[in-house]
This record gives structure tokens, C-alpha cells and sequence, in this order.
């Protein structure tokens, strides 16, 4: 293939210690028969302002992670609909912004029946994408908890301005659209009082990851009074270790558990759909990610990979 049909890609964000974005990419092009470069772009925040222009002209095909999916927006020529509604880009084609971690969440939790209510612990960017997501699924029931309640008051107030709401109490909100009920805990005690199952629990905070490998998102008697009253399957967006803390205590209790690895593998496929101008096919993407794992073993591959690569 000539130099100049090769497909230059690559990832930003700070420190970086911990993607394996690399590794999916080149396992994605090598599948699709595409010669790509999956380059890593470790940037200091200070030197973000002054080296991201050159970044987005020489790689027309970037990935954005932490910190930068919100400081990418204004070095961009637009956004899409979706990273316009979250506020956040981790898609870059041809300095357009886009937004695919709601569609690899959608195709992590495919697999598991639909939830009456999902609970969201985290009140950040990827707690943002899963409210959105959860509501696109039209799930009936959603709630969010987080220790921070000024944090979780903020997205609060983003969200009501965002969907027409109805306001039932000082801590829920229902879609005028589609009758949803949302409700925002900003007291985790709060959980002690709530009196409605919770088939679905879903951590978006980095709690748990490598290296702090003994933190949990939640004090533990409330994440024990969730697990022992609920009984929910649990989705821990962390990947590394593939079992966190949290979905420890839930395999305890003998519950269904995810880890986030096949939310990025997805939403990378997602990412490599857009650069390539490719319809995204949600049997081909499920069909990548078994033979993924069948190749790779997730486990040992990131057991593996962390201590040679430190990726």
C-alpha cells in the first residue's frame, strides 16, 4: 500500500498509562485489511494548547481520552449531535468532533435483559454518556449516586435544562417525552430509604483501577445494602484488573458482572466505522469482539501487557 493511503490514527489524552487502544485498533485494521498507524500522543496539559493544531493536520483520525475530551471542542471545525448533547468528543475524523462510548456502552449491555431501572454511581463524562444511553434505550427507571452531591447537583441542572422535564420531587425529574422517571441522589445514605429495585448497577467512576486496586465508588454498606437488597447484574466501565473491587463483592453474591473492556473494544470499532466511512454493523462488531477475545484472553492479555508495556 502507498504511504500515503495508510491510515494515521492515534490517541490523546495524559498520562496514558493505562490504554490498550492501541492493541484494538491494529487487531481492528489488521481484520478489516487496512494499513494503519495507531500512534499514542502523551501531552502534558500545559503544552496541549500549542501542540494540538499540528496533532489534528498531520492525524486526521484521533481517539480523545482524559483530560482532553472536553478542551479538543474548540480546536475542532464541529461536533457531532451526540458530543454536542454530552458536552464531550473522544472521536476526532477530519477536525469534526463525535462522541461513541454511548454505543459501545449500548453493545456492552446487549447481552443482559432490558433493566425496569438502571442506577448510574458517578456524576463525570461517562456518567453523562450513560444517562444519555439508558435513555435512548428508553429504560423506565434511572437514577444517579455519587458521594459529591455539588457534582451531581451540577449534572443535574445540565440535564434539566437539556430534556423537557417535569419535576416530581426535590431529587426526580420525568421525561415529558418518553415518561421516564430520573432521580438524582446526592446523599448515598439516601439508598437506605429508596424503595425501588435496581435491576442494573453501573459504575462510571475510575474507582477500583489499577493502581488503587482496593477502592470502591460507594462506602461499602451501601454498596452491600444495593447488591444484598437488589440483587442487580453490575457494570463496572473499569477494565483493569478485569475484576475490580466492586464486581468482586458482586460475584460474592453470586450476581452477573461486566467489566468495561468490551465498552471500549466497541466504541473503538465505532470510532474505525467513522474514519473509514463504513456502515457500522452491530453482528459485525459482536462478531470482532468474540474472535478478539478468543486471540487475546482478556485476562492474561492485560495482566500481561500492564507489566511489559505499562500501557
Amino acid at each position: 500500500m502507498n504511504k500515503k493511503n495508510i491510515i494515521k490514527s492515534g490517541i490523546i489524552g495524559y498520562p496514558l498509562n493505562y490504554s490498550i487502544s492501541p492493541d484494538i485498533h491494529n487487531y481492528l485494521y489488521e481484520q478489516a485489511g487496512i494499513q494503519g498507524v495507531y500512534k499514542e500522543f502523551r501531552i502534558r496539559p500545559e503544552v496541549f494548547a500549542e501542540r494540538i493544531d499540528a496533532i489534528l493536520k498531520e492525524y486526521q483520525y484521533l481517539n480523545v481520552t482524559i483530560p482532553y475530551k472536553k478542551d479538543i471542542i474548540s480546536h475542532l471545525q464541529g461536533t457531532s449531535d451526540s458530543a454536542r448533547i454530552l458536552g464531550v468528543v473522544n472521536t476526532v475524523a477530519c477536525e469534526l468532533g463525535y462522541n461513541t462510548d454511548g454505543m459501545g456502552l449500548e453493545l456492552a449491555l446487549a447481552e443482559w435483559p432490558k433493566p425496569d431501572h438502571a442506577m448510574i454511581i458517578g456524576a463525570g463524562n461517562t456518567s453523562r454518556t450513560a444517562l444519555y444511553t439508558l435513555l435512548d434505550l428508553e429504560i423506565p427507571n434511572i437514577s444517579l449516586i455519587h458521594r459529591n452531591a455539588n457534582t451531581l447537583n451540577k449534572l443535574k441542572q445540565e440535564f434539566a435544562e437539556v430534556i423537557k422535564v417535569k419535576v416530581l420531587s426535590a431529587r426526580s425529574f420525568a421525561s415529558i417525552a418518553t415518561d421516564q422517571q430520573i432521580s438524582f441522589l446526592d446523599n448515598p445514605e439516601e439508598i437506605f430509604g429508596f424503595d425501588q429495585k435496581i435491576d442494573l448497577l453501573i459504575n462510571t467512576t475510575s474507582a477500583g483501577m489499577y493502581p488503587e486496586i482496593d477502592q470502591i465508588p460507594l462506602p461499602e454498606e451501601i454498596i452491600q445494602h444495593i447488591l444484598i437488597e437488589s440483587k442487580p447484574r453490575v457494570f463496572d466501565v473499569v477494565y483493569n484488573p478485569i475484576r475490580t473491587k466492586l464486581l468482586k463483592m458482586a460475584t460474592e453474591r453470586e450476581l452477573e458482572i461486566k467489566n468495561g473492556l468490551s465498552m471500549l473494544f466497541y466504541q473503538a470499532y465505532a470510532s474505525q466505522s467513522i474514519w473509514l466511512d463504513k456502515q457500522y454493523s452491530v453482528e459485525k462488531a459482536e462478531k470482532l469482539w468474540k474472535s478478539f477475545v478468543e486471540k487475546f484472553n482478556p485476562e492474561k492479555f492485560i495482566v500481561e501487557n500492564w507489566s511489559v508495556k505499562k500501557i
